[in-house]
């Protein structure tokens, strides 16, 4: 059943809806395994800390379960980011604007007031200012 259109006018979608009632509302309900949703609300626990938390009797025994799905949101953030390597003698900078980083940005799809669909930042090594 179509409730209503939208027209897309300048990148937004403009509707003109009708509100529909009705004496019964559906909802469709996803049903979240408890251990996942725990596993979510505090900061991607392990099973190991969940099944501690159990243990206290901080968490049910319904809440959690032994089984913990995989998570890719815990694979993310647990990937290490290199490091920058240590700066050489020859490229420490002693007074301002004596090294400086540059890196541009661009095009960008959305363009600003200006026009501008690029963006130049500089950053001084010695002051670090921007």
């Amino acid at each position: 059943m179509c409730l209503f259109k939208a027209k897309k006018k300048c990148g937004l979608h403009v509707c003109n809806a009708v509100l529909v009632t009705c004496d019964k509302a559906y909802a469709n309900v996803v049903k979240t395994d408890k251990t996942v949703l725990w596993h979510n609300k505090i900061g991607h626990m392990s099973a190991k800390g969940l099944n501690i938390l159990k243990k206290h009797a901080i968490l049910s025994d319904s809440d959690v379960h032994d089984d913990l799905p995989f998570c890719d949101t815990c694979v993310l953030g647990k990937q290490h980011k290199v490091s920058f390597p240590t700066p050489t003698p020859a490229n420490v900078s002693k007074d301002i604007l004596e090294y400086v980083h540059m890196d541009v940005w661009g095009p960008a799809s959305v363009s600003t007031h200006s026009g501008a669909v690029y963006f130049l930042s500089i950053i001084d090594d010695f002051s670090r200012k921007v």
